[in-house]
């Protein structure tokens, strides 16, 4: 494969296929998980300079992506929780999406069979999990 060099000290992949802890499948399907968060957490990072600019958004959220981490929120962002709760509370369904996302890939087309709140006949994919 493109960039292996044998480097596995732990002996967790197989590069032969099945048999180690993790699969090349699963690691070149993780890469493109992770490029399709890399390419939403640009958009969230350019958005609210976007939408400041255009009037939609207050001008105090409207900061430039660079300038974020410099300006301290100061209590002036008012959620409906406390950060410990939304944190908790983000954990909890990121897990559940990532549980889903494995099951999925596990088993392509699974998500079809299994009720989720009328949303299955959706949830079918294409067969290919990397491109649903």
């Amino acid at each position: 494969m493109a960039g292996d060099y044998g480097f596995d000290p732990l002996g967790l992949s197989n590069p032969e296929g099945t048999g180690g802890f993790i699969e090349p499948k699963w690691l070149a399907y993780g890469e493109i998980i992770n490029g399709r968060y890399a390419m939403l957490g640009a958009v969230g990072a350019i958005a609210p300079e976007i939408l400041g600019k255009a009037g939609l958004i207050p001008e105090e959220t409207a900061l430039p992506w660079f300038k974020t981490g410099v300006i301290p929120p100061a209590g002036t962002y008012n959620y409906w929780a406390d950060p410990y709760t939304l944190f908790v509370l983000e954990m909890a369904l990121m897990g559940f999406a990532e549980h889903r996302r494995f099951q999925d890939w596990a088993k392509p087309g699974s998500m079809s069979k299994q009720y989720f709140l009328g949303f299955e006949k959706y949830l079918g994919g294409s067969g290919d999990p990397a491109y649903p």
